[in-house]
């Protein structure tokens, strides 16, 4: 095997290395951040839901900066 094919196999090696180990990384980071919108967009439909009868809901949302949500 010539000096050229093992440099191009070892880079080629390396490339997709670090595109699936960059590609997990994401998704990882993306399934957090979706878990934390649903868990917000749930809390706040709890909120809204009347308890025991009541249409003012008692619970207020204390928390995180990060949850207030723009789209």
């Amino acid at each position: 095997m010539t000096l050229r094919r093992q440099l191009l196999l070892g880079l080629l090696g390396v490339t997709l290395l670090c595109t699936l180990l960059a590609g997990a990384c994401m998704y990882r980071k993306l399934l957090e951040e979706a878990n934390e919108l649903f868990d917000y967009e749930l809390r706040t439909l709890a909120i809204t839901v009347p308890i025991r009868g009541t249409s003012v809901a008692a619970a207020t949302m204390h928390g995180d900066p990060e949850e207030v949500v723009a789209i």
